[in-house]
């Protein structure tokens, strides 16, 4: 199972395209696996942040870490409050984490998370779908906006070049009934201008 969950996140990290030498946050980043995969893309010049409020799952992200003698910077926080300064990364990843996450907290949450890109930067969600989906119906979220609403969302609140897809892959671990998995991606606009972090 770990191996395939393995595979997946690898799977991510190339939907991502992520490069050497760039600056990625992984919100929600649980026990951190996605994170440590990620630092093998970015390499030696590049960083990687992980957040999430959970203290018990970025303990075991940051055991991880150490373990594979790899330098990331794991912090305590909500994607509605991101603990980083303006235009910090060049991608913000997000797995299977908006389902959880109410729909004003969302706003908050991408509103953050253009903060914290730099111009042009890019965003990956991946979350959830349902077979009904394709025929119409809503997707298993636990609020209104499901993965079906992110593009249009996301064009709304100034993000340009939104590409979606379904993933034709399933971990059981991760899937809570659920049998298919979806992601967007989009870069951040240029006229994106957001009040500095105070931190």
């Amino acid at each position: 199972m770990q191996g395939r969950e393995s595979t997946f996140r690898h799977m991510i990290a190339n939907l991502a395209q992520l490069q050497s030498g760039e600056t990625v946050l992984d919100v929600g980043c649980g026990t951190g696996t996605l994170a440590l995969i990620a630092k093998e893309y970015v390499g030696e010049t590049g960083c990687i942040a992980g957040i999430d409020p959970s203290k018990s799952l970025l303990a075991g992200a940051c055991h991880k870490a150490t373990r594979a003698g790899l330098s990331i910077n794991f912090q305590q926080g909500g994607i509605e409050q991101i603990p980083f300064p303006d235009q910090t990364f060049d991608v913000v990843l997000s797995t299977f984490m908006m389902h959880h996450v109410p729909d004003d907290i969302k706003h908050q949450g991408v509103t953050e998370i253009a903060r914290v890109l730099k111009t042009g930067g890019r965003l990956l969600v991946v979350d959830f779908q349902s077979s009904e989906e394709h025929q119409g119906c809503s997707l298993p979220f636990d609020t209104e906006m499901g993965i079906q609403n992110f593009p249009a969302f996301l064009q709304s609140e100034g993000f340009e070049h939104l590409t979606t897809g379904n993933i034709p892959f399933r971990i059981r671990s991760l899937s809570a009934g659920h049998k298919h998995y979806g992601f967007v991606s989009a870069r951040k606009g240029e006229d994106r201008t957001r009040e500095s972090y105070p931190g």
